[in-house]
């Protein structure tokens, strides 16, 4: 089994022209586990981790606790077979862990934001 371990860190694409700063999402409030998707909450975020498969994991920010329409640039199948991840709650990290890999978020949650500078133009926005 080999077991990869993800950044602890959920991020926003960002190129070069971007001003970028890391943010804290606070403390994880709580969490729940619908299926193969793990909802976090944090204070006004929330984080929806879905696994996909033993080694494709699906992560999705709403920064104010609401998701937008489910939809994907990267990833385009749709018919994953059902699973259940092992969720571990430690004292200084949540774990989701497959056969495949684990992934770790420290506590307290750190997210990356970008935002471009107000003279610049172009399709990203935060």
């Amino acid at each position: 089994m080999q077991v990869r371990k993800i950044l602890p860190t959920l991020f926003l694409a960002a190129s070069a022209s971007l001003h970028a700063q890391w943010q804290s999402l606070g403390n994880l409030d709580s969490y729940q586990v619908e299926g193969n998707t793990i909802i976090l909450a944090s204070g006004p975020s929330a984080v929806q981790i879905t696994v996909l498969a033993q080694d494709v994991i699906r992560v999705r920010l709403a920064p104010i606790r609401t998701f937008g329409p489910d939809f994907s640039w990267a990833v385009v199948k749709t018919d994953w077979p059902s699973m259940r991840p092992e969720v571990i709650d430690g004292a200084d990290d949540l774990r989701i862990v497959t056969s495949e890999l684990a992934l770790v978020m420290k506590k307290p949650l750190t997210m990356y934001s970008a935002k471009r500078p107000a003279a610049s133009t172009g399709n990203i926005t935060t």
